[in-house]
């Protein structure tokens, strides 16, 4: 059985960027929004995650690969993007939303 909480990123692309994905949430941003709002717990580790897999690739065809591995519908060369900076600006929304949901709990 799948464990998102051991896998973040993997239930992110495969269950959040699904075919349907722009008629659902709209922008990769609003994808990522709404995966954060229905899975606050994760937040963190899957900054934490995707940190990881941005030490690990030495390009950009390395996080492609990865992302269609993982169910992702989505292209970053669709906006003009490269995976690294789409990874990294998922890492960037999940750490600004751990960090302003601890504010807030605190």
């Amino acid at each position: 059985m799948f464990d998102p909480e051991n896998a973040p990123l993997k239930y992110l692309m495969g269950s959040y960027f699904h075919q349907d994905f722009s008629d659902e949430n709209g922008s990769p941003k609003q994808v990522v929004a709404a995966y954060l709002r229905e899975n606050q717990d994760l937040a963190t580790p899957l900054a934490t995650e995707v940190a990881r897999v941005l030490s690990d690739a030495n390009d950009d065809s390395v996080l492609e690969r990865l992302s269609e591995e993982y169910g992702s519908c989505y292209a970053a060369d669709w906006d003009g993007g490269t995976y690294r900076e789409w990874f990294a600006s998922i890492e960037a929304q999940a750490r600004a939303f751990a960090a302003e949901h601890r504010e807030a709990d605190g």
